[in-house]
């Protein structure tokens, strides 16, 4: 069961404090979150602007909402992403599906079967890979290969526009370009859609991810020259004359995952001279890097930050030691000026608590 007490972690001054009405924990630095635990084997996997939040809880292999501190469970199975509509996409049966929260009905992604899909924007489009990466849409499935000698990896986000973050290859080459993915008119995608190739970060790098895209055309995603990693993060400009930006470059490894309409991004990392592992990050464009494992419960072995909305609110997993599980965890931004009085706490068993205000560094 969720406990509904709040904590903050003084990371600088190694100390707790605690508003005793409250139980709210506080701290003077430049980012501070308040944190719950939606508890073990709960996975969220996205989160809207209004603040639900979707995922799948795996000791019941069901799709569930979170919202406000209430869980509710859909007649979905898992479910991967939530739009500004209310519409929930994930799948039933095997087979892909909406569920929207207003009318509490699963409607199938027709004509798609047991396709995988990945994101849905606030028209409803749906991106994913059925025998080749697809938008589906108002009952109709578009093919994203754009040329017949190319084959193209399944994709990931899209957003409102209908551009789609994703990789390029040209068959028979196993490396893999960065691109995005635009329709030539986001109301008729039978009108095709254009790649924007944004090749390698560098000759070393033979697999380039293009994760996520905002509205503004803001690309989030990583390379490597290994499946297995390390995996070296970037963001950049849509355009083509844009060039790669690193991300996280102090950090052995670096994944985006999300960006939301800030420009703020989320994802995992790990840290130099970690061999496994890693943890969850919040980035911004102008190059601040927080680190937000520092909530992370004892035995807490990775953790990874999965979806941020635009209000900052930052959803994920923890993953540990058998004893610990997975759990999943909602970070939301607290201000500074909520701040009453305070009084000094030691010895406080972190572990006990499932609801905590963050403050986190900045690098």
């Amino acid at each position: 069961m969720r406990s509904l007490s709040t904590i903050s972690v003084a990371v600088s001054a190694l100390c707790l404090c605690i508003n005793a009405e409250a139980q709210t924990h506080v701290l003077a630095t430049k980012r501070q979150f308040r944190y719950e635990d939606l508890g073990a084997g709960m996975v969220p996997a996205d989160i809207n602007d209004a603040g639900y939040v979707v995922g799948q809880s795996t000791t019941t292999n069901r799709a569930f909402i979170y919202y406000n501190g209430q869980f509710s469970y859909p007649d979905l199975e898992t479910a991967y992403a939530i739009n500004n509509v209310g519409q929930v996409l994930g799948k039933r049966a095997g087979l892909p599906s909406i569920y929207t929260i207003s009318s509490n009905q699963v409607s199938w992604v027709a004509p798609l079967n047991y396709a995988t899909v990945s994101d849905l924007n606030d028209r409803g489009q749906v991106s994913g890979y059925d025998g080749g990466p697809i938008v589906a849409w108002h009952g109709q499935v578009h093919s994203l290969n754009v040329a017949s000698t190319s084959i193209i990896r399944p994709l990931s986000k899209i957003n409102n526009l209908g551009q789609v973050a994703g990789i390029f290859r040209a068959y028979p080459s196993a490396s893999g370009s960065a691109a995005v993915y635009s329709p030539n008119n986001v109301s008729d995608l039978s009108a095709g859609f254009t790649v924007t190739n944004f090749g390698s970060l560098s000759p070393a790098n033979s697999l380039n991810f293009s994760t996520a895209i905002n509205d503004a055309g803001l690309v989030v995603g990583y390379s490597s020259g290994s499946p297995f990693g390390p995996y070296f993060g970037w963001y950049r400009a849509l355009g083509r004359s844009a060039s790669f930006q690193p991300l996280g470059a102090q950090y052995h490894s670096v994944q985006p995952l999300a960006v939301n309409s800030r420009n703020e991004i989320v994802g995992k990392f790990v840290a130099p001279g970690t061999a496994s592992g890693g943890g969850a990050f919040l980035a911004e464009r102008n190059g601040s890097f927080f680190d937000l494992s520092q909530f992370s419960p004892p035995g807490t072995l990775t953790a990874s930050a999965n979806s941020i909305n635009g209000s900052g609110h930052i959803v994920g997993v923890t993953r540990g030691n058998n004893s610990i599980g997975s759990h999943g965890f909602l970070l939301i931004p607290i201000s500074k000026s909520k701040t009453l009085g305070t009084q000094e706490f030691s010895n406080i068993q972190a572990s006990k608590l499932s609801a905590e205000a963050i403050a986190v560094d900045e690098w």
